[in-house]
């Protein structure tokens, strides 16, 4: 599974809990402070911590997504940043950021 957080974008291996009564996938997850970029096939999840972390530089540094993406590739290889792929993590990112916004603003308005 493709982990991005706050110190880079990592390969990890995850083993959710598979017995009878266990939650589903997705909110295992979301109780491990994981977001999934989907619901169907996890394959990249964001830590609430990099989620925290990008809305205050966004709302601060006006840093775009792209930007903020390069330098998790830098922290993720410093030697060589391009070798990280990022396109589908970054529209992954910007999907699940128009997900999570447009969610505060419908319960915030409630």
């Amino acid at each position: 599974m493709v982990v991005v957080h706050t110190n880079g974008i990592h390969y990890l291996p995850f083993r959710v809990c598979l017995c009878p009564n266990a939650a589903t996938e997705d909110i295992q997850l979301l109780r491990m402070g994981y977001y999934p970029s989907t619901y169907k096939q996890i394959r990249t999840v964001f830590s609430f911590q990099l989620l925290d972390d990008y809305l205050l530089e966004n709302l601060e540094c006006q840093t775009s997504t792209y930007h903020y993406f390069q330098k998790l590739r830098r922290m993720t290889n410093k030697a060589i940043p391009q070798s990280i792929p990022v396109s589908k993590v970054v529209n992954s990112f910007q999907s699940t950021l128009t997900s999570l916004i447009s969610f505060r603003i419908d319960t915030v308005n409630y």
